[in-house]
């Protein structure tokens, strides 16, 4: 089936975003957010920050849906959380985040016990929203029989048996052995000043990352400040990614695919570039971090991003190996271990969306009705499949090896992922899915081979024997 190629778009009649308009079913993305992508055209290398996102995503519901800048849409009604904020377990930031937006995806993905969450939630409710315009802004269906539904009720007794969503002690003790071994190399690199150290510094910055991805997903820890060390900072990427692209995982208004263009066009929907995207893309992904570094210094400056006192921590980075090994050689040391810590990052996470085998906006679409969000996931997302444990977890694989399971319940701990593999095959067998679990390398490559596609020829998906069903994100269909 094609994504995108040119035999599909004279079948489909595309609109904004590149996705075939159905009447009461329309996404257009891109032109609903509008600042996503200003940087493409002039090849600015400052992309919009996530702060931006998040308020034109506010200004696009209440305009299409008619949420209210001081509501909450969940499910087709409104609420005031206004005064729940405070005691929300997870944190008022969270609900800062999404009030006056459709946030029921937030709501289903961090919510485990349904039953629960929706008799606190009818304290709070107002009233009804209109049904044809909500439409308009939501992707996927949460039916009580669908796939996503159902992996949640038979999800529950499994986890709860094992002590909750939370990690435990052992996860805390994993992650603190992480954070000690980069100090240790950092704290090395400062007093020798060797390069060597900067990068080897730079690779243990993916257990970094993996540490703070893991608990910036959560409740309020310590330990999500673990991603604060890396080029990314853990409260915009609680925007970026936990919201934008956790919830739009290749649909057009995931922010981590619009940061990247044009130099990293996966978007079916999108044009594509010949065999000199590497020569283009290669060097950008070597000063990625440092740019993306800049970015927050420049919000800072200027006032485009809210200041916090954890980006404090960055600045203290480079501080101190200034003043151990001065000022040119220092930022040369800085720039090499956020360089090394970019590439892991990029390597171990690229290739779990963006394949010839992931779904993405602008693939063909056959199912009339809303795909279910969890078939979606399914569809968009792979995994690994390796048993590395949970140290190897956190410095192979920054967190990315069972990923199905970690989009499908972004709350749950790490180290409790693997309880709920079996359940996960078990039920895409008998919805007729396929989970794509593959090697590290026939991933990688995929994911290299994804780059390399021309304008006119556009990038087809390879179904492996399945279709892909659905519009806006879809579920892998079997079709024997």
């Amino acid at each position: 089936m094609g994504c995108g190629g040119k035999d599909d778009k004279k079948k489909n009649n595309k609109g904004a975003g590149g996705r075939a308009h159905v009447k009461g079913d329309v996404l257009p993305g891109r032109a609903e957010l509008p600042s996503q992508r200003k940087h493409i055209g002039s090849l600015n290398p400052m992309p919009a920050t996530p702060e931006l996102w998040l308020e034109e995503k506010r200004q696009r519901d209440e305009q299409e849906a008619g949420v209210p800048p001081h509501l909450w849409l969940i499910h087709g009604k409104l609420y005031d959380l206004t005064g729940f904020m405070d005691k929300h377990p997870g944190g008022p930031e969270w609900l800062e985040f999404v009030r006056g937006m459709d946030c029921t995806l937030e709501f289903e993905t961090h919510h485990l016990d349904d039953a629960k969450v929706q008799r606190l939630l009818a304290k709070y409710y107002v009233r009804d929203a209109d049904p044809d315009r909500i439409r308009r802004v939501q992707a996927f269906t949460f039916k009580y029989d669908g796939f996503y539904k159902t992996f949640k009720r038979r999800a529950l007794p499994v986890i709860r048996q094992h002590g909750g969503t939370h990690g435990g002690r052992k996860m805390e003790l994993a992650s603190a052995f992480a954070i000690l071994v980069w100090t240790l190399s950092y704290t090395a690199t400062c007093i020798t000043g060797s390069l060597f150290l900067a990068a080897l510094s730079g690779v243990f910055l993916l257990a970094m990352f993996g540490v703070g991805h893991n608990y910036f997903h959560q409740r309020n820890h310590p330990f999500r400040y673990a991603m604060d060390l890396t080029f990314a900072g853990h409260h915009q990427w609680r925007i970026s990614h936990a919201i934008s692209h956790h919830g739009h995982a290749n649909l057009d208004i995931d922010i981590e695919l619009s940061q990247l263009e044009p130099l990293s066009t996966f978007l079916r929907s999108q044009p594509r570039f010949g065999p000199w995207i590497y020569l283009a893309a290669v060097p950008y992904y070597l000063v990625a971090a440092p740019i993306d570094i800049a970015r927050t210094w420049i919000g800072l400056i200027t006032g485009a991003a809210s200041r916090r006192p954890e980006q404090i921590i960055r600045i203290a980075q480079l501080v101190i190996l200034m003043a151990c090994q001065g000022p040119l050689w220092g930022l040369l040391l800085f720039d090499v271990m956020h360089t090394f810590g970019a590439l892991g990052l990029f390597v171990a996470s690229f290739p779990v969306h963006r394949t010839e085998y992931a779904w993405s906006d602008g693939c063909q679409s056959v199912d009339p009705d809303k795909p279910d969000f969890g078939e979606h996931i399914v569809a968009v997302s792979h995994d690994y499949g390796l048993d590395l444990g949970l140290l190897g977890q956190i410095f192979l694989a920054g967190s990315f090896n069972n990923h199905i399971i970690h989009h499908l319940l972004p709350t749950l701990d790490l180290s409790k992922q693997r309880l709920l593999l079996p359940l996960l095959d078990d039920l895409c067998a008998e919805f007729k899915l396929r989970r794509h679990k593959r090697s590290f390398l026939e991933l990688f490559g995929s994911y290299v081979r994804a780059m390399h596609v021309t304008k006119e020829q556009g990038l087809k998906y390879h179904p492996d024997g399945h279709q892909h069903a659905g519009r806006n994100g879809a579920s892998h269909k079997k079709t024997n």
